[in-house]
């Protein structure tokens, strides 16, 4: 009996300081919050070492393409509607790209990175490079 009281008395002092947070933090901060049961969306990179490998990504994760600067890469846009391109404030540190995932799916991200070859000025003798990487969305 003296446990029932006390899992009582636990439970009126957890919603008591749960209301008195709700009134702290206001009603819309409260809602935001996910609960414990809530997927929290993720954040994925996406390196050179991951060429042709497949990434799995649930609605709402990022990824971020990190492919270096040692090639000028140049990012073909995925197709469909599975992965959103976000703009790219990383570009100067290595970063060839930003995607939100939007939707169940699947996509590619595939990019051309382009050497230049020493002592030759000419693209036309610069050696290419493919990278590709598959993405599920779930």
């Amino acid at each position: 009996m003296a446990r029932r009281w006390l899992f009582i008395a636990l439970l009126l002092v957890c919603a008591a300081t749960q209301a008195s947070t709700a009134r702290r933090l206001g009603a819309a901060q409260l809602e935001e919050t996910p609960s414990p049961l809530e997927a929290v969306p993720s954040e994925s990179i996406v390196a050179l070492a991951d060429n042709g490998q497949t990434v799995n990504l649930r609605s709402g994760d990022r990824l971020f393409l990190a492919l270096g600067k040692g090639c000028s890469w140049r990012v073909l846009a995925p197709s469909g509607e599975t992965l959103e391109e976000l703009p790219n404030m990383l570009a100067q540190i290595g970063c060839q790209g930003q995607y939100v995932a939007r939707q169940a799916g699947h996509t590619q991200i595939v990019a051309i990175g382009e050497h230049a070859c020493p002592g030759s000025g000419s693209t036309s003798e610069a050696l290419l490079r493919q990278f590709v990487v598959n993405v599920i969305v779930q």
